[in-house]
C-alpha cells in the first residue's frame, strides 16, 4: 500500500491538533504490542493493539482529540465502545484522517455525527464486551483514502491500529508521584526536605533516591520507610499520603458497618 510513512503521518497530526490523554490520570496497564494473551493469536493479531488503562466504573472518558463521532455502539469485543475520527488531512499529497477507539464502556454521552473537542468528556468507563475488569481500551489508527476506498494498514498486525504512545509526550506514561501528583513544582519544598531527609536517606540505602522517590517524599508527604517497603510501592506511586490513609480509614469504616 503506498501511502505515507507513519513518522510522516504522526509529525503531520500533532502539528495540527492537541493530543488530550483519554482518561485524567493515565496508568497503562497493558501496553501496545504485550502479546501474553492466547487471544490474539486467535484473533489473528501480533499482539494487544491499543492500551489498557486503570479506570474504575463511571470514570470520565474524555475525547482525545477534537473531532467527529464516527460510531457510538454496543456491539462486539469491545462491549459498548465510541469511534472518533478526525477531519481529513494532507501527508505528503495524500488524505489521511486519524481514528480513536473507546471500549468496554458503561455507555457514552454523544451520538454519531456530534463534534466534540479535546477533553470533552463523551463516556464513563466500564467493563462490557471481552473484559476480565474495570478498565478503558484506547487505540489510534490512521486511515487513508485510496482511489474510491478508505482503508488502514492491517498488514501491520494490528488491524492498523499503532501505539498511541507515538502521539504523546514521554512524561504522560510516568506515575502519578513522578508526575508530583498533579501539583505545580516548588522549588522550596524540595529544598526544605533535602536538607532535612537527604542524607538520612542516603545513609539508609547508600543511594540517592530516584526522581520517583524524591517527589513522593516532598509532594506526596510518604517517609522512607514507606518507600523502602516493597509492598508499598503501587499505592505511594499513584496516590499522597493523606489519600492513602483516607482511603484506609473509609475502608474501615465501610468494614466496621457491614460486620454491625
Amino acid at each position: 500500500m503506498n501511502v505515507p510513512s507513519l513518522e510522516k503521518v504522526i509529525e503531520r497530526a500533532k502539528e495540527i491538533w492537541s493530543f488530550n490523554p483519554p482518561l485524567e490520570t493515565v496508568l497503562v496497564t497493558q501496553k501496545f504490542g504485550d502479546n501474553d494473551l492466547a487471544i490474539y493469536k486467535e484473533l489473528g493479531l501480533k499482539g494487544h493493539n491499543g492500551w489498557d488503562l486503570r479506570a474504575g466504573r463511571g470514570t470520565d472518558v474524555l475525547a482525545c482529540f477534537d473531532g467527529e463521532v464516527n460510531q457510538a455502539t454496543g456491539d462486539g469485543g469491545y462491549g459498548i465502545n465510541i469511534f472518533l475520527q478526525t477531519e481529513p488531512f494532507l501527508v505528503e499529497n495524500r488524505k489521511v484522517r486519524l481514528q480513536a477507539v473507546y471500549g468496554h464502556l458503561k455507555e457514552f454521552s454523544t451520538e454519531n455525527g456530534i463534534q466534540v473537542h479535546s477533553g470533552d468528556v463523551i463516556a464513563k468507563s466500564d467493563n462490557t464486551g471481552l473484559s476480565t475488569g474495570d478498565h478503558l481500551h484506547f487505540g489510534i489508527r490512521p486511515f487513508y483514502f485510496i482511489e474510491e476506498a478508505v482503508v488502514s494498514d492491517v498488514s501491520n498486525g494490528y488491524f492498523g491500529y499503532v501505539d498511541p504512545a507515538l502521539f504523546y509526550e514521554k512524561e504522560l506514561l510516568k506515575s502519578p508521584a513522578w508526575r508530583r501528583y498533579g501539583q505545580q513544582e516548588n522549588k522550596g519544598r524540595e529544598r526544605d526536605w533535602s536538607q532535612r531527609n537527604m542524607l538520612y536517606f542516603i545513609r539508609k540505602t547508600l543511594r540517592l533516591p530516584s526522581t520517583e522517590e524524591y517527589r513522593a517524599f516532598v509532594y506526596g508527604y510518604w517517609d522512607i520507610e514507606a518507600i523502602r517497603e516493597p509492598t508499598m510501592y503501587r499505592f505511594w506511586q499513584f496516590v499522597t499520603k493523606p489519600e492513602y490513609e483516607k482511603r484506609v480509614r473509609e475502608f474501615k469504616n465501610r468494614e466496621r458497618k457491614s460486620v454491625i
